[in-house]
């Protein structure tokens, strides 16, 4: 190996995290979903979809523009049997193509179009899941540390919720920090919105994560019962 082949090349952070959600915040926030009938999941995507309506429609040009184009991850852990303490990536992710209707500042934050999107999402996994079963009927790759398995399978367009191509990877591994420890070497304590430094113009970045935190801010005031409302 010659001297020029050995250089390592340093590592650049390229990534900012602008925005967090404390673990407080987080149990609040589920507790308006349960409330509510919709999941933590759907709330967020349906927040973030306001927020980059207005921000879309503000910009120049922004009125051109009719959807936005949004990925949601889902967990595909229940018909994988992974262990339940054990981290693995049986995962997914669904594409929507939603449309640019912003809401004015301060309105009410849309229940029903977010227990709408979390139904719509629920429905897809479990199609997923069909088609991901028809498919891995090939043999499986056995991964070179013991223990652990890997299996990855392409899928043409079986749902319009879920998009044209699919890949999914599948990996079971060893138990990394089990969660009946009390001294896991991983805790997952925040929710943080990451942007790639190169990915996305800087102002658009700020502006996003200024309006989300003034999205939380509003949605966790507003009083809310059970029988007011919910749409």
């Amino acid at each position: 190996m010659d001297e020029q082949s050995r250089i390592r090349i340093p590592f650049t952070r390229r990534y900012r995290t602008l925005l967090e959600i404390s673990p407080d915040q987080t149990m609040r926030f589920l507790a308006l979903c349960c409330e509510h009938k919709a999941t933590l999941t759907a709330f967020l995507h349906t927040l973030l979809v306001e927020v980059l309506s207005r921000l879309v429609t503000a910009r120049e040009g922004g009125a051109n523009y009719k959807y936005l184009a949004t990925r949601a991850p889902v967990s595909l852990r229940r018909f994988t049997d992974g262990q339940v303490f054990a981290l693995c990536d049986h995962v997914s992710a669904a594409n929507y193509l939603p449309r640019i209707a912003p809401l004015a500042r301060g309105a009410p934050f849309p229940w029903k179009a977010a227990r709408k999107f979390g139904d719509g999402l629920r429905a897809g996994v479990a199609r997923r899941w069909v088609c991901l079963a028809c498919s891995s009927v090939s043999e499986r790759r056995t991964a070179p540390s013991q223990g652990s398995w890997a299996r990855s399978t392409k899928t043409a367009s079986f749902s319009p919720i879920l998009g044209d191509f699919l890949r999914t990877t599948l990996r079971r591994k060893k138990t990394l920090g089990s969660g009946r420890s009390r001294r896991s070497s991983l805790r997952i304590a925040t929710t943080s919105f990451v942007w790639g430094k190169s990915a996305l113009d800087e102002d658009i970045a700020e502006a996003c994560a200024e309006e989300m935190k003034a999205a939380f801010d509003h949605v966790l005031q507003v009083p809310w019962h059970r029988s007011q409302n919910l749409g």
